[in-house]
């Protein structure tokens, strides 16, 4: 049961989109045990990290406006700008006219939905808020 008032625990999901880097697993499996550590589940570990790890607290979503083929313009990993065109909606109906997915924040691209083809209201990008992106 992962929900135990006053044990530590957490869950890794690992779903059918995910994209995997051979070259991430060991700062990932080093995250991990040094989570643990935080958490009281481990002892303290020497364990070497890249970058100091941080957190968010907010996910922010984006939604497709309309059906139709969205051309990225951006990757995942990315830091935009507000304003920035994130991809063009190229309707089905060619006699309307294409659509910009623009960034709403200063912010980091978590995640692209792995298609081209989208219907209204389907997800298309994840992203972090750059002020919410804090080191723990």
């Amino acid at each position: 049961e992962l929900t135990r008032i006053g044990v530590a625990n957490f869950t890794l999901e690992c779903g059918s989109h995910d994209s995997y880097n051979e070259q991430y697993t060991e700062e990932l499996s080093n995250r991990i045990l040094l989570l643990m550590v935080e958490l009281g589940m481990l002892n303290a570990i020497n364990t070497q990290l890249e970058s100091l790890p941080k957190k968010f607290t907010k996910l922010n979503t984006y939604l497709a406006p309309d059906g139709g083929f969205i051309n990225h313009k951006i990757s995942a990993g990315d830091s935009i700008k507000k304003g920035e065109i994130m991809g063009e909606l190229n309707h089905v109906d060619l006699s309307a006219d294409n659509m910009n997915i623009t960034a709403n924040d200063e912010e980091i691209v978590l995640k692209i939905s792995p298609t081209h083809i989208y219907y209204p209201g389907d997800h298309v990008y994840q992203t972090i808020s750059k002020e919410d992106f804090v080191a723990i």
